[in-house]
């Protein structure tokens, strides 16, 4: 079943395309899912991040950890 996703045109040289789409077979998936696994995964990387920098700063703002 086709999904009604927004379309965005990524424009990429060839050198990196052409790795895109090497990596994309390896995982057996296509160039479109392999960019949306890794922006998954690097969004996920810069929540937790986030998360350990805001927790960190608490802890200094409440003296707690020094």
């Amino acid at each position: 079943m086709k999904k009604d996703y927004p379309r965005y045109t990524l424009r990429v040289s060839k050198e990196l395309l052409y790795k895109l789409a090497y990596v994309a077979d390896f995982y057996g998936r296509t160039k479109n899912r392999e960019i949306e696994h890794v922006l998954k995964n690097i969004l996920m990387i810069l929540k937790s991040s986030l998360a350990r920098l805001l927790f960190h700063h608490l802890l200094l703002k409440i003296n707690l950890f020094q």
